[in-house]
C-alpha cells in the first residue's frame, strides 16, 4: 500500500465525526470546500482534485436512499 494511503489511514481510523459543514479559504472568497470535522480537531476538506482546484462533493449512499452534501443543496 502507498505510504500516503497509510498516513491517512493511520490519521483517520477510530476517529469520530464532529461536524459536518463548509469551509472557506479566504473571507470573501466564493467557493466553500465541505467538509468533515474531526473529534480531535483535523478537518477532512473535499476538493475535486489533489491540487484543490476547486470544492468537491460528499456523497453517502445508503441501502435505501442517496444524499449528496454540495453548496446548493444547503440553499435549498
Amino acid at each position: 500500500m502507498p505510504r500516503i494511503l497509510t498516513d491517512f489511514r493511520r490519521e483517520l481510523i477510530g476517529r469520530t465525526i464532529k461536524g459536518v459543514g463548509y469551509l472557506q479559504y479566504e473571507a470573501g472568497e466564493a467557493q466553500v470546500w465541505p467538509c468533515l470535522l474531526l473529534d480531535n480537531e483535523a478537518v477532512i476538506v473535499v476538493q475535486c482534485d489533489d491540487a484543490g482546484n476547486g470544492p468537491g462533493v460528499l456523497r453517502l449512499v445508503t441501502e435505501k436512499e442517496e444524499f449528496t452534501l454540495c453548496q446548493t443543496a444547503a440553499k435549498e
